[in-house]
């Protein structure tokens, strides 16, 4: 599971792709690709780190 940034995700995606009604905007692939290349909400190394100073 990962946490992803929803207000990055919606700056990336590009509002005038929604707005096409008679054309498919994205297929389920170019979803999960967005999806995975999604920002995540927090930055991993800093969470490491910090759960590395914590166990010792």
């Amino acid at each position: 599971m990962r946490l992803i940034d929803a207000d990055a995700l919606i700056e990336f995606i590009d509002p005038g792709h929604l707005r096409h009604l008679d054309e498919l905007a994205f297929s389920e692939l170019d979803v999960v690709n967005i999806l995975n290349h999604a920002p995540t909400a927090y930055d991993v190394e800093k969470v490491v780190e910090q759960l590395e100073k914590e166990k010792e």
